[in-house]
């Protein structure tokens, strides 16, 4: 073969290796943005959702603990009633 040949495919090879990584590399990082995209979005989601369930264990969690308190106080104070702390109250002021 003729060496300029050899030069020009040489030369034509390094091109067309170049064109296609930098072809492929843009692909993939239009794949890899948009999968970023969706991973981010349900990761929200999951995000607020177990931020709710939490909010409601908690609000949960301190109705329970003011009822029992509630229930304990009124256990402690002789005389004291369901429905008689109004007028306790009203007693005392």
């Amino acid at each position: 073969m003729d060496q300029e040949l050899v030069s020009y495919l040489d030369r034509r090879f390094a091109e067309l290796k170049s064109e296609l990584k930098s072809e492929i590399t843009g692909e993939l990082r239009v794949e890899i943005a948009a999968s970023a995209s969706v991973v981010k979005s349900g990761l929200r989601a999951e995000i607020v959702a177990s931020a709710a369930e939490t909010q409601r264990h908690f609000e949960a969690q301190i109705l329970a603990s003011a009822t029992e308190t509630r229930q304990h106080v009124e256990a402690k104070i002789p005389g004291e009633r369901r429905g008689d702390s109004a007028a306790l109250r009203r007693g005392r002021r």
